[in-house]
C-alpha cells in the first residue's frame, strides 16, 4: 500500500537571509493530530531541499513532519555554503529545528 504524502514550502530564516525548505508529512493523518517532527541536514556538499532521493518521503510514511532545506546559496536561497563553518551549519539546524517547533501539527 503507497501512503499519500504531500509537500508545502517553508523557510528558515538565518543570519544568510531565508532559506528555501520544504515540509514533507502524510496527508491521511488530519493536521490537528500532532505527529513527531524531523529536521534532515545535509553533509558536506551542496545541498538543496527537494533532492534528497526519497528519504524525506520514507520518513514522513511514518507519521512524520519532516523538514529539509537549501544551503546557503543553492536551490535559489542567498549566501554561500563554502564560506559557513561548522558553527554557522549547526546554528542554521537549530534554525530548522525551531521551525518545526513553531508548527502546530508537530510535536514538541
Amino acid at each position: 500500500m503507497t501512503e499519500e504524502l504531500r509537500t508545502e514550502w517553508t523557510s528558515v530564516t538565518t543570519e544568510f537571509g531565508d532559506l528555501r525548505a520544504l515540509l514533507h508529512m502524510s496527508s491521511v493523518l488530519s493536521d490537528d493530530e500532532p505527529r513527531p517532527g524531523v529536521v534532515l541536514v545535509d553533509g558536506s556538499g551542496d545541498g538543496v531541499c527537494d533532492d534528497w532521493g526519497g528519504w524525506p518521503e520514507r520518513v514522513a510514511s511514518c507519521d512524520a513532519v519532516v523538514l529539509t532545506y537549501d544551503k546557503p546559496g543553492r536551490g535559489g536561497s542567498p549566501g554561500h555554503w563554502t564560506q559557513q563553518t561548522m558553527a554557522d551549519r549547526a546554528v542554521e539546524a537549530l534554525a530548522a529545528v525551531e521551525v518545526l517547533r513553531a508548527d502546530p501539527r508537530c510535536l514538541g
